[in-house]
């Protein structure tokens, strides 16, 4: 095969690898996206890695994203993709943006593409059933760990992991009321023993979450080697307020949330007023693979079915006219 043909024969692969890749499972979406809002985000601050808008980008002040991504110079490799409209937003780190709709100021974005000129979507109708899903699939693992939290006396509260663990999977579940709202929790840790869980897991029942009067997270609870596979599932809740630091994953598909100081990994909410920093250190744990056999329309740089049939097109003619065989 001359070197034209092989040229295009690997190019070619390579196109159809990274296609295949485009279209991930919700794990890889979480890996891979920093924030997912299905309506609309206000923000007057920042996310650190990528960020997925399925409503618009509303407020009065710039935003902030992909403040942490490592350099970049593609321009179909957005930090901001938006199916609605953009007040004020900045991207960083060269990447650019995709949106649905019209803007209003978007600062150093290294390219500006409309969803509709490029073919290039994110079904979040599709991605929000996907999530929502996911959820009820996380609450309905059952428990094989418990938390200990004080009821008379002010005191600390633990998560403690067992060694009845399945898959490697630490599954918690608790009341909004034993811990959340519980005032006698004055710190609250992880106690780990000799176990090393894969993914951990909190359902945490109640519809209206606030943090106001719990105590700091300490010890495991905040380093990011087990934040990072921690997913905390909010799997009923409608409103959430954070005024704490936040350690690990959250999922909340039918809240609204807000916050005042960071969270530290992937969020996945229905709405959100973003008043603190939503940092990269999205949710790396295993063990949920399986889940994945459901693959969301998700992807927003997969590339069009034209320029695949073009590229085939072109390879293949190349070769015949080369008239060799592989």
């Amino acid at each position: 095969m001359k070197l034209v043909n092989r040229f295009l024969l690997i190019g070619l692969v390579s196109f159809m690898g990274f296609a295949n890749v485009a279209n991930a499972g919700i794990i890889n979406v979480l890996n891979k996206n920093n924030l997912i809002v299905f309506g609309d985000l206000d923000s007057n601050s920042e996310v650190e890695g990528r960020t997925l808008v399925g409503g618009s980008v509303v407020g009065e002040h710039f935003s902030n994203y992909g403040i942490h991504l490592p350099a970049n110079s593609s321009t179909t490799d957005y930090a901001l993709t938006v199916a609605g409209n953009i007040s004020k937003a900045q991207v960083n780190s060269g990447y650019g943006v995709l949106i649905g709709g019209n803007y209003q100021t978007i600062k150093n974005a290294n390219t500006i593409d409309k969803m509709a000129s490029t073919g290039e979507n994110v079904d979040f109708t599709k991605l929000e059933a996907d999530f929502l899903d996911f959820s009820s699939f996380l609450q309905a693992l059952a428990p094989n760990s418990y938390l200990s939290a004080p009821t008379v006396q002010p005191g600390p509260a633990h998560f403690n992991v067992t060694n009845h663990l399945n898959n490697g999977l630490s599954i918690f579940s608790f009341s909004q009321s034993s811990f959340f709202s519980n005032s006698r929790i004055q710190q609250y840790d992880m106690i780990l023993g000799s176990h090393m869980p894969s993914s951990i897991i909190f359902n945490a029942a109640g519809k209206n979450i606030s943090d106001t009067f719990l105590g700091n997270a300490v010890g495991n609870m905040v380093s990011e080697l087990w934040r990072d596979k921690i997913i905390w599932n909010f799997f009923e809740a409608e409103s959430i307020n954070l005024t704490k630091q936040f350690n690990g994953s959250l999922l909340a598909p039918l809240a609204h949330l807000e916050n005042r100081t960071p969270i530290e990994g992937t969020v996945v909410v229905k709405s959100f007023t973003q008043r603190g920093e939503v940092h990269l250190s999205s949710y790396a744990g295993h063990g949920l693979e399986s889940y994945d056999i459901k693959k969301p329309s998700t992807v927003v740089s997969e590339p069009s079915i034209g320029l695949l049939v073009f590229l085939v097109a072109i390879s293949l003619m190349s070769i015949r006219k080369n008239g060799r065989k592989f």
